[in-house]
């Protein structure tokens, strides 16, 4: 699961690993943007997803750069 948020000039976002009980109980990774900027509502992003987990890579554009963060495993807590 992705939450977004964006305001003015500046975004964020998190993603979170829903586990096998449906709940998303902690964070997984977390990224900040420029220029309110929506990576994954954009499409500027790729998940790799495995048996065991995934890892989740955000990416910005030239103009709409990710200012830290962006990269992480997703750990699906099985």
């Amino acid at each position: 699961m992705v939450r977004e948020t964006s305001f003015l000039m500046s975004g964020a976002g998190e993603a979170y690993a829903v586990e096998h009980t449906g709940l998303a109980l902690s964070e997984a990774g977390s990224w900040a943007v420029d220029d309110g900027y929506r990576p994954v509502a954009a499409g500027t992003y790729e998940l790799d997803w495995g048996r065991d987990g995934g890892d989740l890579e955000i990416n910005g554009t030239s103009t709409d750069p990710i200012v830290s963060g962006g990269s992480g495993d997703i750990d699906c807590g099985w």
